[in-house]
């Protein structure tokens, strides 16, 4: 398997390394499979009657939940030069968005698979292609009616109008791994592992805890009011989230 697990109510999908999507019922027996016509290293996003893929060389392919029939393919803009990591997809009120190469953000219109916008969450600089690496690695998160989303390489952090594609606050910060939403914050491990929290309206920093950096934790996961992270070593740690503070 080289992505999943995911599924609903009624199905079960992953990736396997060939680049086949497979299809099985909850008591796993085989309902369909499909080449998608590449590698994968994301995992699939289910959502009522489809699936949809996104291939490591940013190709979006949608394929009907019923009988793993293709509906419709994307292929987004592929860079000469990416960093070797994906960042989920994500779905919410009938639009698709992903992160991509070169900062970009994307909405797609989930029935059709058109382009309904595409944004600069941050602008590439350096002189070499190593340099100007600035990609998006993480799930961007939706808030309503804004969506969060960060780059990596002395990026930024974006709060985007869901509707208008409009910047409604951006900050330098930027970040492998991704966001979490905790109540009207925003929640970032920022690529040093420092731990940010962010006010949501304007991006305005409420602490910043620095005792993991350098370690190599994840995203992490929100328990209750807790963030918790594993590192290299193996350790799990909790960060008390009206603080910052390890607990």
């Amino acid at each position: 398997v080289s992505a999943g697990i995911s599924g609903d109510s009624d199905y079960l999908f992953f990736v396997s390394r060939e680049g086949d999507l497979w299809c099985l019922d909850h008591s796993g027996k085989e309902l369909w499979k499909t080449h998608v016509g590449g590698q994968v290293a994301v995992t699939p996003l289910p959502n009522a009657s489809f699936v949809t893929v996104k291939l490591n060389y940013n190709k979006f392919v949608q394929l009907n939940s019923l009988d793993g029939s293709i509906k419709w393919q994307y292929q987004a803009p592929n860079p000469p030069l990416t960093i070797s990591s994906q960042g989920n997809i994500t779905y919410g009120d009938g639009v698709i968005y992903s992160g991509l190469p070169e900062g970009k953000l994307i909405a797609i219109e989930a029935v059709t698979g058109l382009l309904v916008w595409e944004v600069s969450v941050s602008s590439s600089k350096g002189v070499t292609e190593i340099d100007r690496a600035n990609d998006i690695t993480s799930q961007p998160i939706i808030d309503r009616g804004t969506i969060y989303a960060i780059s990596t390489n002395n990026g930024k952090i974006n709060a985007i109008d869901r509707r208008t594609s409009e910047s409604i606050w951006d900050r330098p910060l930027s970040s492998f791994v991704g966001l979490n939403l905790y109540g009207n914050d925003v929640i970032v491990v920022h690529e040093t592992n420092s731990i940010y929290s962010l006010e949501n309206e304007a991006g305005k920093t409420n602490w910043r805890n620095i005792d993991l950096q350098y370690r190599n934790i994840g995203r992490g996961l929100i328990i209750g009011d807790s963030l918790a992270v594993g590192d290299f070593a193996g350790y799990l740690h909790f960060i008390d989230l009206n603080n910052g503070k390890l607990t």
